[in-house]
């Protein structure tokens, strides 16, 4: 499972979880993060039946006694437009932090969080300052400090893949740490992910996970009370 080596040029590495890979993506990979000085940290999980937050945590494992700030990401994304001048400019402000996302010619400015129903979403509206606070950072990118780890531990593996990366960011923000975004610096996500057919299923019941697991008694009363419309929408998905 550990396939990862530790190359220690910098105090900064990227932690990416592999699924049916190609080598060719994973050489891109470990040439972009070389070029930002950064170590290139993975661990291939196919095959394995573990989801990206087990993925994660084990690289963590060893990572967090040797480096002091981590890039947790994804294999299907493409970061040759960020710079050695500003991509590390963000520790300044923030504890958690990414970049705009650009996904499929859409452009995304950090996550927000409903408060009504505690449903993650990427923001579209375009910041009018460079750094901006939000509720979450998409796990295909985010920076993260490693005081955070120390304080709050690592990522729900229970979670197995969608809404680890809201629930640790909600999680960091109830312990007082500030999450944010750097919209002048971006990157692309291919989103490999959407043709997974069991993505739908996924969000649906790792929505409600996180909303029993983090909502107040109100937000959970509401989705009480909405239940017969929630099923509508997503009830093949929750079965």
């Amino acid at each position: 499972l550990h396939d990862y080596v530790f190359y220690m040029k910098t105090n900064i590495c990227a932690l990416t979880v592999l699924f049916n890979t190609p080598q060719e993506e994973v050489v891109r990979l470990h040439r972009q993060w070389a070029n930002l000085d950064v170590d290139l940290l993975t661990i291939d999980n196919t095959g394995s039946g573990l989801g990206f937050a087990s993925g994660i945590n084990a690289i963590l494992q060893d990572a967090l006694s040797k480096y002091e700030i981590f890039f947790i990401s994804n294999p299907d994304i493409d970061i040759s437009s960020l710079t050695k001048k500003k991509f590390l400019e963000a520790t300044a402000h923030f504890d958690i932090w990414g970049y705009t996302m650009i996904q499929e010619d859409v452009v995304y400015y950090g996550g927000e969080i409903d408060r009504l129903r505690m449903s993650g979403g990427l923001s579209s509206q375009k910041p009018t300052k460079r750094f901006i606070a939000c509720d979450f950072i998409s796990g295909s990118l985010m920076g993260v400090n490693k005081n955070v780890f120390e304080t709050i531990g690592t990522l729900d593996t229970s979670f197995g893949m969608y809404y680890e990366d809201v629930e640790f960011c909600l999680r960091a923000r109830k312990n007082g740490f500030t999450i944010g975004l750097d919209s002048e610096s971006s990157y692309l996500h291919f989103e490999e992910s959407k043709t997974n057919i069991k993505k739908a299923r996924y969000l649906a019941r790792n929505r409600m996970k996180f909303l029993w697991q983090h909502g107040t008694i109100q937000q959970k009363v509401y989705e009480v009370i909405r239940l017969p419309k929630t099923l509508l929408e997503d009830g093949k998905h929750l079965i």
